[in-house]
Parts: structure tokens; sequence; C-alpha cells
């Protein structure tokens, strides 16, 4: 499960979903956030913005590749907002 820390008027961009597409251990992305939408915060499942799954006979690189994944969230790289007036990246 995705987790934005961030939320905007209108997605403009998802760069976040490129990178993940290039690990190693990356199967397949569930995209609940498209461009042109807006984004919320992640409070619940229903505003979470995508899940993926991630297959490798390594642990280590799906631990890797998991880290990489919650560096992306934290550091709210996944998407590109046109910010709210009063709220840009909340990290919890």
């Amino acid at each position: 499960m995705l987790v934005s820390y961030q939320e905007g008027e209108e997605v403009q961009a998802t760069p976040g979903f490129e990178t993940i597409k290039t690990l190693p251990s990356f199967t397949t992305i569930t995209e609940s956030v498209v461009v042109g939408m807006p984004l919320k915060l992640t409070v619940d499942l229903f505003d979470c913005p995508g899940v993926v799954v991630l297959v490798h006979d390594d642990a280590t690189v799906i631990d890797a590749d998991l880290a990489t994944i919650r560096k992306l969230e934290e550091e709210c790289k996944l998407f590109e907002v046109a910010p709210r007036k009063s709220k840009a990246c909340k990290l919890r």
C-alpha cells in the first residue's frame, strides 16, 4: 500500500510511479491517483494512492526496493501537485 504525505488541488505528474516501475522486484502497480485529479493525504485505505506488488527470489532486494518506495513517500516525491493554499508535504 502506498501512502501520500502530501495533498494538492491537482496531480500534475506521477514520477514516483515511474521510479517504482524500474525497481528490480517490481511486479505490478494499481494506481488510484491519476494526473488531473486532486490528491488527498492518506489517512485510511480509502485515501491510498496505490498498491505495489514486489516479488523477487532474494528478500534483500525486496527490502531495498521497499525502502526506496518509503523514501519516495516520505520525501513527497511520488507526485507533483499544484499545492493547496496552506498544505504541502506533511510527514506524520
